[in-house]
């Protein structure tokens, strides 16, 4: 064996024992003797008395089990199975106590946080789910909404389009995008300026179609809503149209619940003709 081969099969060797050992911390990282912090530990005792259905001494260890914890009982059922929970962080919390994070994967949610603000005492005073990034409704999935959230729909969408149409920074710059406040009104805006000035302000929308989506695994107090609404142009004699896609969400446990724009994405401008033929292709090339 020459020092090339042997150098080969050391460096291997050395590989294979670095992924391994990079595999066992992941496996053990959150077991009882891998976590130092006392207030993480004990919030990591808590939640897995919860993944067992154990609410009931969940509730004994709490500082006040009011609102918040059935409401937590109800998010975590939703998730259904724990596959794997990492600590991620721990900072000082509201009112004296301490904000525990940790990064779980569930049957029903591959990614999500959990926050568990805990004490001294080992008393936790609250627990919520959080999504880094909020998942957009299936286009697939439709759930019947009520007249009453049909009309507070297609308001919140008569008002993004009105301001699609007087270029309005300021309300682009309240939409929230994956779950997080962003300042992208500008950009929004700058792509909407694009458009009208290649082919003037539409003549006319569509009324949207509205469907409805279950709540999420986690965030089950969150009704979600998705909407198409067509905008028509006379371009050169010719008709061409775009479309409009938004997201909308309503956090039913809020003092005053209402739907909020999450994602708003004008599309490009499209000749309705080109569109046909390019229908036509793609369900030949399908025979």
């Amino acid at each position: 064996m020459n020092k090339n081969n042997l150098k080969v099969i050391v460096f291997s060797l050395a590989v294979i024992l670095a992924v391994g050992f990079a595999v066992y911390r992941f496996i053990t990282l959150n077991d009882d003797f891998e976590i130092d912090d006392a207030e993480a530990r004990n919030a990591l005792k808590w939640l897995r008395a919860a993944d067992k259905g154990d609410f009931d001494d969940c509730r004994e260890s709490a500082a006040a089990a009011e609102k918040w914890f059935d409401l937590f009982q109800k998010n975590r059922e939703s998730l259904e199975n724990l596959k794997s929970r990492q600590l991620r962080s721990k900072s000082i919390g509201r009112n004296g106590t301490y904000k525990i994070i940790f990064k779980s994967e569930f049957s029903k949610a591959p990614k999500i946080d959990e926050v568990v603000w805990i004490s001294k005492d080992a008393k936790v005073h609250q627990v919520e789910y959080q999504y880094s990034r909020m998942p957009f409704p299936r286009r697939n999935q439709q759930v019947d909404g009520s007249p009453e959230e049909i009309q507070e729909v297609s308001s919140a969408i008569s008002r993004a389009i009105n301001a699609m149409k007087t270029l309005d920074v300021d309300f682009f710059n309240q939409v929230t995008l994956r779950g997080r406040k962003y300042k992208g009104g500008k950009r929004i805006v700058e792509r909407l300026k694009k458009i009208f000035d290649q082919a003037g302000y539409p003549r006319k929308y569509s009324s949207p179609r509205i469907r409805f989506a279950e709540n999420f695994p986690g965030k089950t107090e969150i009704r979600a809503a998705w909407a198409v609404v067509s905008c028509f142009y006379k371009m050169n004699g010719k008709d061409y149209r775009n479309g409009v896609f938004i997201v909308l969400y309503k956090n039913t446990s809020a003092a005053k619940p209402r739907w909020e724009i999450y994602r708003f994405n004008p599309g490009r401008i499209i000749d309705p003709e080109k569109l046909k033929m390019y229908q036509r292709r793609k369900n030949a090339k399908k025979k």
